[in-house]
């Protein structure tokens, strides 16, 4: 049987496109399967406290960014945000906690987490006063 291939531009730079193949077949959730994992993603994943204050916070403040902290229900990263983490690229640090609670307690407690049934919670930090933040439900 014959499968026509699709191709899909990937960008690598504001300059060359890289053309990808997809040999998956025409059915719309493998189509959609192949996107997904293909889309660019610019989040920031903190796996450990220290990873915050030694990574993402100090690069924010580098490049005089604010910081949108995402706290997921679940491990993997959402398209939605993989999408936003593209449009507000260089204009926004996106950081996304990884949700396990041994590691992830002190954030919690920091950012008024009581518990996983709480989550997805948005937490931004200006970038001109890193001791105030807003959540967002």
């Amino acid at each position: 049987m014959f499968k026509p291939k699709r191709k899909k531009k990937k960008p690598e730079g504001s300059s060359e496109k890289v053309v990808m193949d997809y040999n998956g077949e025409r059915k719309a959730k493998d189509m959609k399967t192949f996107l997904e994992y293909s889309m660019p993603n610019y989040m920031d994943r903190i796996v450990f406290p220290q990873d915050l204050s030694n990574k993402s916070l100090p690069k924010a403040a580098k490049y005089g960014l604010a910081t949108a902290m995402m706290f997921p229900s679940k491990n993997k990263t959402s398209s939605m945000m993989k999408f936003l983490s593209t449009i507000f690229r260089r204009r926004l640090l996106m950081v996304e906690v990884v949700p396990n609670d041994a590691n992830q307690k002190e954030l919690y407690d920091i950012y008024g987490i009581s518990s996983k049934e709480d989550l997805p919670i948005l937490v931004v930090i200006p970038s001109d006063d890193t001791t105030k933040f807003i959540r967002y439900e």
